[in-house]
């Protein structure tokens, strides 16, 4: 079995796993799928092909079929903070509604 150990390190580093409408997690350690990206990003591949396989590497391990281990030696503390999206904009440029139409004025500022 062949391993690569990487230290992640940083003082405020934030792990999202889902972004739900106004709700935002963040895991104490990277996702697998952060990794998968971040090793793909190194390899310098697209982001619609991170997943796709070596082909100038055949016989490699494709990212999705390699496996993770996480140990936290110093666990972080947990922070809250305040996001707005959509504000700023020319009124042309706001946020839309599911239904197409732009929100009205007083809603043109969401926050999450």
């Amino acid at each position: 079995m062949s391993a690569l150990l990487l230290r992640l390190a940083g003082p405020l580093a934030a792990f999202g796993t889902s972004a739900a409408f106004h709700d935002r997690d963040t895991a104490p350690h990277p996702t697998r799928s952060a990794l998968i990206g971040m090793f793909a990003n190194c390899a310098g591949r697209e982001p619609h092909h991170a997943l796709a396989p070596f082909t100038e590497l055949p016989g490699q391990p494709r990212y999705q079929d390699l496996g993770f281990l996480i140990r936290i030696d110093r666990p972080g503390t947990p922070h809250t903070d305040f996001h707005t999206v959509g504000g700023g904009h020319p009124r042309d440029k706001q946020l839309r509604t599911s239904g197409g139409p732009q929100r009205p004025e007083a809603q043109s500022t969401l926050i999450s």
